[in-house]
């Protein structure tokens, strides 16, 4: 079973993604800061859905870290925020992809299906647009 890693200061977020991802047969874990960069590192997910913006330790601070430590230094990474400019920011970022809050269910599925074991497909092309869409998310 694929393991996703969740870092998210929204707890509403975190909890529709996990029985999201639950309900799609993956094993889920979250995690803020510190924590999330040490969970990363010991339980080795198959993706990690990063937000940007947070309290404390941002994303781009959280991957820094994690992209700096051997076992998480190739972990793929899908950056996830309603900022503004989360398309440029994650260009600079070194991440796999980029979902845009609010987001869509298919297109948040689609990537997360491409970056786990689970999932046939070639890796690294984003997936196709959809129109199923969480508003306020």
């Amino acid at each position: 079973m694929a393991r996703v890693l969740i870092i998210d200061d929204d707890d509403d977020i975190v909890d529709l993604l996990r029985r999201l991802l639950t309900q799609e047969g993956y094993q889920v874990q979250s995690a803020l800061g510190h924590a999330a960069v040490a969970l990363a590192a010991d339980w080795q997910p198959d993706l990690i859905l990063l937000d940007l913006m947070m309290e404390g330790l941002d994303g781009e601070a959280i991957k820094r870290r994690l992209r700096a430590q051997g076992r998480t230094a190739d972990l793929p990474i899908i950056v996830m925020s309603a900022a503004q400019a989360v398309h440029e920011i994650a260009r600079q970022m070194d991440v796999q992809g980029v979902i845009a809050k609010p987001f869509d269910i298919n297109e948040l599925l689609d990537w997360v299906q491409r970056y786990t074991p689970v999932y046939s497909g070639g890796a690294g092309a984003p997936p196709a647009e959809t129109g199923n869409t969480l508003g306020g998310l």
